[in-house]
């Protein structure tokens, strides 16, 4: 499989960054574990062959699971009895450098942080959130002296967890934020990518403004 593709966008930085368990490897599909998220990520075009897999792997405690191909996620949401899923567009970027913005300044999120990160974002669970501070996974903007917000990459290499607080939206700092996990992923030698749901019509607009790529296809998060 081409890696380098960006549909694969996701298996390609987990193996590059030594986390990725190869499960399944063929011309035709590709069915890792990823031991940081602790997820299963399965890349097939062919239906019958992703459901094989996937049967293959049944007896497993699955929680969490990424499918490159809709059919196969529309299947395997319903056998294997996922409570939910996002449907979601991958986002990467295949620019050069970027010039961070100078309306913010940054500095990687301590345990001392995590009580204003839980009372400020709830889509992940808290014990995600403190995992991601220790592993140095998120970043608060500062104006001035002014926190302003913070974004951060999800365990398995996604850029996301974008939040700016009220008060100081519609001044680009969601632009520099992202500007700054931009660079953060160029010099580490990963392709910058993002998931976006698929209606999150703000989110997409975002990030073609900021030179991503939109994938033509969607992918499904699926979990227990």
């Amino acid at each position: 499989m081409n890696l380098n593709s960006i549909d694969y966008v996701v298996f390609d930085k987990m193996i590059k960054r030594g986390t990725a368990k190869i499960l399944e490897d063929t011309d035709n599909a590709l069915f890792i574990y990823d031991t940081r998220s602790e997820g299963y990520y399965l890349a097939c075009e062919d239906v019958n062959l992703g459901m094989n897999i996937l049967d293959k792997y049944a007896d497993r405690d699955i929680h969490l699971m990424m499918v490159t191909n809709m059919l196969i996620g529309e299947k395997a949401y319903e056998k294997y009895s996922f409570d939910g899923k996002y449907d979601c567009f991958q986002f990467a970027y295949y620019g050069g450098n970027v010039d961070e913005d100078s309306c913010i300044t940054t500095r990687t999120a301590t345990k001392e942080d995590i009580p204003f990160l839980l009372d400020n974002y709830d889509l992940i669970s808290a014990e995600e959130i403190t995992k991601l501070v220790s592993i140095g996974n998120i970043e608060l903007a500062y104006a001035g002296s002014d926190l302003v917000g913070f974004m951060g990459e999800h365990l398995e290499g996604s850029m996301g967890l974008l939040y700016i607080l009220p008060e100081h939206r519609r001044n680009g700092y969601a632009s520099a934020l992202e500007k700054h996990l931009i660079k953060i992923n160029l010099d580490k030698g990963f392709v910058p990518y993002g998931h976006v749901v698929k209606d999150n019509i703000a989110s997409i607009e975002l990030q073609k403004r900021l030179g991503f790529t939109q994938s033509k296809k969607l992918i499904r998060w699926m979990w227990n």
